[in-house]
């Protein structure tokens, strides 16, 4: 939705929903993300659980009977390894690498909103601008195996809320801008919650400022001093 009213020149607001739901993508497995998947699937084969499913498959053991060190005491006698991990760089134990995994998911709303006063608003020389951003993630989910799959949504580095809102002024030769950025609360983990888990369950939200100044020498150079977060604000 784009919304311009005639009774306000110069004013658009943007509404966007977004719904993307993409089956099949290529995604990097690593060595955690092969063992859990090998080991938390209720698809298991107990009768063969090193082939327990095509994940387990992918972890290399030594054959059984096969002797070497006791890896508890290297200074004891030489045990039965069979079944033990390769370890073997030159021949990694697991491996790792591209697949099709299952889905990603990722539902929400953004939002932009611009407006421009008119030139010499209040008797000021010059001309006002003001913008901002918004963003609500209802949810983004990275099914990577399809194995113990976990939505990040509201989690650090990914809270439901965040946005910006900015100031502009532009003169003849000079101008400044102030971006003021909010981050909302964020989980350290939306699934392990509670006091057992760890002291502190999530973030309080917050707010940071960024300036800039800039003038014009000249018609030739710009000068620009920046400020990012401004008054030192801590998450």
């Amino acid at each position: 939705m784009i919304l311009r009213p005639r009774f306000l020149p110069r004013f658009a607001l943007t509404v966007e929903y977004i719904n993307i739901d993409i089956a099949q993508p290529i995604v990097n497995l690593g060595v955690a993300d092969i063992v859990s998947a090998c080991f938390d699937n209720d698809n298991f084969n107990t009768a063969d659980p090193a082939n327990g499913n095509e994940f387990c498959s992918q972890i290399q053991r030594v054959a059984a009977g096969t002797l070497g060190p006791d890896p508890r005491d290297p200074n004891a006698p030489n045990i039965d390894i069979g079944g033990f991990v390769v370890n073997d760089p030159a021949n990694p134990g697991v491996a790792t690498g591209f697949i099709n995994g299952q889905q990603i998911k990722f539902e929400g709303i953004q939002s932009t909103l611009s407006y421009t006063l008119p030139e010499g608003f209040l008797g000021i020389p010059g001309t006002f601008s003001l913008g901002g951003d918004l963003l609500y993630v209802k949810q983004r989910l990275d099914n990577e195996t399809g194995v113990a799959a976990t939505r990040s949504d509201g989690e650090i580095g990914d809270p439901e809320f965040s946005g910006q809102f900015r100031v502009r002024y532009n003169a003849d030769s000079w101008g400044a801008s102030t971006f003021i950025n909010y981050t909302g609360e964020q989980l350290f983990d939306r699934d392990n919650r509670g006091i057992e888990f760890r002291e502190i369950d999530e973030y309080d939200d917050f707010v940071t400022v960024n300036a800039s100044v800039f003038f014009d020498v000249a018609d030739m150079f710009r000068f620009t001093f920046a400020v990012t977060n401004l008054f030192d604000r801590q998450g």
